[in-house]
């Protein structure tokens, strides 16, 4: 119920490893890690996920 956006849904997938990234180099860049990984999110539209069928 707390995602309701892209970044959110990002958060979301690095925080339940389903997006594996390096949390120790350096602070996580989030608009640089949506722009990599938009092609695999989910989309969100009206407070619900609909996945994506490419």
């Amino acid at each position: 119920s707390s995602v309701f956006d892209e970044m959110s849904m990002l958060k979301h997938y690095i925080a339940t490893k389903k997006i594996q990234v390096d949390m120790e180099s350096e602070p996580l860049d989030f608009q640089y890690l949506l722009e990599i990984y938009r092609d695999v999110l989910p989309e969100v539209k009206g407070g619900s996920l609909e996945c994506s069928q490419h």
